[in-house]
């Protein structure tokens, strides 16, 4: 690649190399961006929290969601569903 005005010239190794270094500094800073989001979930079971009890948050696909909840409840009969949220695409 050729950048005739400032007389400079880069082979193909030097723009795979500059390339993959700012897919890395990007991937970088995006997860450093999303550290710092809170989950908008949590606060309205910060009382139960505070008084010692344990939330779990699971990810799952939808159908497999009664399978799950039948395998927390045999394991801990006092636990409480508390939801769970509509599927929202990713990329809708």
């Amino acid at each position: 690649m050729n950048f005739p005005p400032a007389g400079l010239a880069l082979g193909g190794g030097t723009i795979f190399i500059s390339s993959l270094l700012d897919a890395i500094m990007g991937a970088w800073a995006s997860s450093m961006i999303g550290v710092n989001v809170k989950n908008t979930q949590i606060p309205r079971f910060d009382v139960r929290i505070e008084k010692g009890e344990i939330l779990l948050m699971v990810d799952a696909p939808k159908p497999k969601t009664d399978a799950i909840n039948a395998m927390i409840y045999h394991l801990h009969p006092k636990a409480q569903l508390a939801g769970t949220e509509p599927h929202i695409p990713a990329f809708p």
